[in-house]
């Protein structure tokens, strides 16, 4: 006569790779530092690959916004070439505004300052939006979870008044960095690159996320600026935002990891350090000669004035 079959083995012992609440375990340090990449070149690119296999819809827009940018551009160059610009005349031109009421030439500043204020609302939307879709695309890549456009979108409106917030917290922070000679601004506002990252891939509130990116980018500025910055100068900036959310999904991932398992990540790669000074260079030439510009523009003036 048959037996019936047992049932399968059931440990009485908790799987070791998950917590009592089922959640998974953060990874040790020994799997973390075998996973890290820090060559600022391989983490962009593994980057544009999760990107095209997480959330590839998101990624196509990114290649179609970026194509109407370049297009955009050529053509205002091409126009602009074709089309100089009158050459100024001595000849005084009329000043219809010279002959208007003083109420009707407030009413018309009114008016423009409040079209201005539209435009610079929408394009803040617009923009936030536009960084929303790069936060949400690298959040899937770095959970390795694939994501329709759809569902992009869903999760990104549906917490958009916090996003918002987040992106207004983080203008105001670099802005007041940015005081203290400009250069703490540029650091600060690399450290604050993961926030959106962290706010959707964590399910985090904004200022808690913010916090998360300060941390698990502390010690690891060069490595997270070269990472977001050398691609963009070999493309000229012409994939901007595919490089951006590739590069900040392998870098949130990995960063997050070594910040779970309490580990130190490794140093920085040779070409991160050498993109850095690059553009250090360049930038600390930049304030100099705005610096020696202005101090002509002063001496000229004060000439004038004696």
């Amino acid at each position: 006569m048959p037996q019936p079959t047992p049932p399968p083995f059931q440990s009485s012992h908790e799987d070791t790779t998950t917590r009592l609440d089922r959640q998974p375990l953060p990874p040790s340090a020994d799997t973390a530092r075998m996973n890290y990449q820090n060559n600022p070149f391989t983490i962009a690119l593994d980057g544009l690959s999760g990107i095209f296999r997480y959330a590839k819809p998101i990624g196509i827009m990114f290649v179609i916004l970026s194509l109407l940018g370049l297009t955009g551009s050529v053509a205002s160059s091409a126009y602009d070439a074709m089309n100089p610009a009158p050459q100024p005349t001595t000849e005084t031109a009329a000043n219809p505004a010279a002959d208007l009421p003083a109420e009707q030439v407030i009413g018309i500043i009114a008016i423009v300052v409040g079209i201005i204020a539209v435009i610079w609302l929408v394009a803040l939307l617009v923009g936030t939006i536009i960084k929303g879709f790069v936060d949400v695309a690298a959040a899937a890549a770095a959970n390795k979870k694939e994501i329709t456009f759809g569902q992009a979108a869903s999760q990104l409106f549906r917490r958009f008044p916090g996003y918002l917030w987040l992106q207004i917290l983080i203008g105001i922070k670099t802005f007041l960095w940015t005081l203290l000679f400009i250069i703490p601004g540029i650091i600060m506002s690399v450290r604050y690159t993961l926030a959106g990252t962290a706010y959707f891939a964590r399910d985090m509130k904004a200022s808690d996320a913010l916090k998360h990116s300060t941390t698990i980018t502390k010690n690891n500025w060069m490595t997270t600026f070269a990472s977001l910055t050398l691609f963009n100068l070999i493309t000229l900036g012409t994939l901007s935002l595919l490089v951006q959310s590739g590069a900040q999904s392998v870098l949130f991932r990995q960063l997050d990891e070594y910040h779970a398992a309490n580990t130190q990540t490794p140093g920085a790669h040779g070409l991160s350090v050498a993109v850095t000074v690059l553009v250090w260079a360049g930038v600390g030439l930049s304030l100099l000669m705005l610096l020696a510009f202005g101090g002509l523009l002063a001496t000229y003036f004060i000439s004038q004035a004696a």
